[in-house]
């Protein structure tokens, strides 16, 4: 047998012992997270913000879609096709669908771990330690579209790894059409995001000689992005792909405003009384300070209906429309008035960000069935610490009150890991933009661009549920610190070699002569 045929062989007996301890891992951890009591929870299918009405989905769905402004359609329109096509009913469709989105982030994880270059064992290590942590199955088991990014962002990452390394269309195709799904699934990741993705993997790996299908892999992705911005500017005089970010904003800018403040802003004129009003709340509540509305698409449901057959309020409506316009304009001339309270709350969003994932509210019921687990995590692997938050704020103000202390808990492994993650990826950017990316650098440019912009977006325009937004990222993110101490792991034995030989050299030089008796330095 020659010397490629035994490295062939010996490469797939590892990996088969890499999918047999992934395999393993994953089905023993999802079975014992049942015994412990975590179940599968659809309940906000029917009443979720984010979700239109469940039986426009199943019977009016491409309208209902093209008629949505709150939000991208991606997610709704997974939930249409669930409703009309499944056999199975929609929550035990979701529930399967989430399991193998959980299978699938095992491999992911193992594979970027791999891709940038992190040995087999720890790579199998980390990716059972990640995947398997309290905080995944939380999210496995709640029905929302956190689940579905994280499983693509970190798909994304691989892409951009592979693509560098083989540049192979197929993976430059991947990555486009993950990047687009992401911009078409949460308001989170902005067009911009879609365009620096597709820059930082063209640089990385120029596509000589096909130069034309690798434009249209990257074109057609980004058409139907600007073809959604261009049906809601047509039809809904907006350029965003979520309306109500205004309301996001004003949380920010406006609810936590000092209330002597915020009504100084509304006599002097800088806000509208409408600045008075909180967000999510009936059409009721703003109608008294707005123009009287009358729905322009009254044959459209989705956009005339007040309420969902639920009777939760459609946010969809047509009505709010004015309501969204008008927070926005407040929510930004706050900003420009009180910039120091917009940055004071700010840095409470980042205390938000900093805490752990699994400290969120609509995870909570399954938390409290492996709350033991979950605490055991969080102080052994993200180090979470108790600490006097510098800032109190209206937003988040419920999640230290299950603890003795009532105080705040950072995460030192997320801030570390974050952190290295955005430097290695600007790193990684700088040498992509010079043509000097290895696969890694080309993967890591892209996880840390994608890192930095759900950490600036998800913190600086919202407040109140940041550690749920940083989830998305957050197996890439600790993927990335795998790598980093792994590297530095690595350098140590070199780095303490070069001090010794260092401290060698110091040694054997001869040392200065003493001076002899009655000899003195003469005066300089």
């Amino acid at each position: 047998m020659s010397r490629v045929a035994e490295l062939q062989g010996w490469v797939r007996t590892r990996d088969r012992v890499a999918v047999a301890v992934l395999t393993t891992a994953f089905v023993v951890s999802r079975f014992g997270y049942r015994l412990a009591g975590v179940r599968y929870d659809p309940s906000l299918l029917d009443v979720h913000l984010q979700h239109l009405d469940n039986e426009l989905l199943r019977t009016r769905l491409l309208e209902s879609l093209w008629f949505q402004h709150t939000q991208p359609p991606l997610f709704n329109l997974l939930i249409g096709l669930v409703l009309r096509y499944s056999p199975l009913s929609a929550p035990r469709t979701f529930h399967l669908l989430w399991f193998l989105l959980g299978a699938a982030l095992v491999a992911l994880v193992y594979l970027v771990l791999r891709g940038l270059r992190v040995p087999r064992t720890v790579a199998l290590v980390a990716t059972v330690v990640i995947t398997c942590s309290p905080t995944v199955i939380l999210y496995e088991n709640w029905l929302s579209y956190e689940y579905p990014l994280t499983v693509a962002l970190t798909a994304l990452g691989l892409c951009a790894i592979r693509w560098a390394e083989t540049g192979r269309l197929a993976w430059l195709g991947g990555l486009t059409v993950l990047a687009a799904g992401g911009v078409l699934t949460r308001a989170l990741l902005h067009p911009l995001w879609y365009v620096g993705v597709v820059v930082l993997a063209l640089a990385a790996r120029r596509p000589a000689g096909r130069w034309r299908p690798a434009l249209a892999l990257t074109m057609v992705p980004a058409l139907l992005i600007g073809g959604v911005v261009v049906k809601n500017v047509v039809l809904f005089d907006t350029t965003l792909l979520s309306s109500w970010a205004g309301w996001n904003l004003q949380r920010v800018t406006i609810d936590e405003l000092p209330e002597e403040t915020r009504s100084q802003l509304i006599a002097d004129g800088t806000l509208t009384p409408l600045a008075e009003r909180p967000v999510f709340l009936p059409m009721d509540t703003y109608e008294d300070l707005m123009p009287p509305c009358t729905p322009a698409h009254p044959d459209v449901p989705v956009l005339a209906e007040e309420f969902k057959r639920t009777g939760r309020e459609n946010f969809n409506h047509e009505c709010y429309l004015p309501v969204y316009d008008e927070a926005l304009d407040n929510a930004v001339a706050a900003a420009r008035a009180e910039p120091r309270q917009t940055l004071r709350a700010v840095v409470g969003s980042f205390q938000i960000w900093g805490e752990s994932s699994s400290q969120y509210a609509f995870v909570y019921p399954n938390r409290l069935e492996i709350d033991g687990f979950d605490a055991a995590y969080r102080r052994v692997v993200l180090l979470d610490v108790p600490y006097d938050a510098p800032v109190r704020t209206d937003a988040g103000w419920w999640i230290p009150l299950d603890r003795p202390d009532l105080r705040r808990r950072l995460s030192l492994t997320i801030v570390a890991a974050t952190s290295v993650t955005v430097a290695a990826g600007v790193r990684g950017g700088w040498r992509a933009l010079r043509g000097r990316a290895s696969p890694v650098d080309a993967g890591l440019a892209v996880i840390g661009f994608t890192v930095l912009a759900v950490t600036l977006s998800g913190n600086l325009f919202e407040i109140g549920e940041n550690n749920r937004f940083r989830f998305v990222v957050e197996p890439l993110t600790l993927a990335v610190f795998v790598w980093f101490l792994t590297r530095v792991a690595q350098r140590l034995p070199r780095w303490w070699a070069t001090f010794g030989r260092v401290a060698r050299r110091e040694g054997e030089r001869p040392s200065a002569p003493e001076p002899s008796a009655g000899y003195s330095m003469p005066n300089r």
